[in-house]
């Protein structure tokens, strides 16, 4: 995308903002560094050998839904939207996690029960 978004004449963050996902070693490499989303993959992968286990002993294996909580990991390859003028402000960029639900609350995104429950 990133590529893609110069052959096309548009600068990342300035025109265009991008996000990734997974937070792979890549995105500390690219340029502009990527801004992604992490994902507890520990939390993950205890789940599912957990899950496995389970099955294993010959307990019934049962459909979860579960909620972990995940990260913004802000670099620069994000911005904020332009304003009528044209004109943008700087983003910091820290390398250090966002906790997105705080995030969304503190922006009124979404209201205090949306992630009530959840992980983090």
């Amino acid at each position: 995308v990133l590529h893609a978004a110069e052959r096309r004449g548009c600068q990342v963050p300035r025109d265009v903002s991008v996000v990734g996902f997974d937070d792979i070693d890549i995105s500390r490499a690219a340029s502009p560094r990527l801004t992604t989303v992490r994902q507890p993959l520990q939390e993950i992968g205890r789940m599912a050998v957990t899950s496995l286990m389970r099955v294993i002993e010959g307990q019934r294996a049962e459909a979860l839904h579960v909620e972990l909580a995940t990260e913004l990991v802000v670099r620069g390859s994000t911005g904020p939207a332009p304003s009528q003028a044209g004109a943008r402000a700087p983003l910091a960029t820290t390398d250090r996690p966002v906790d997105i639900g705080r995030l969304a609350h503190a922006s009124g995104l979404i209201g205090p029960s949306a992630t009530r429950g959840a992980a983090g």
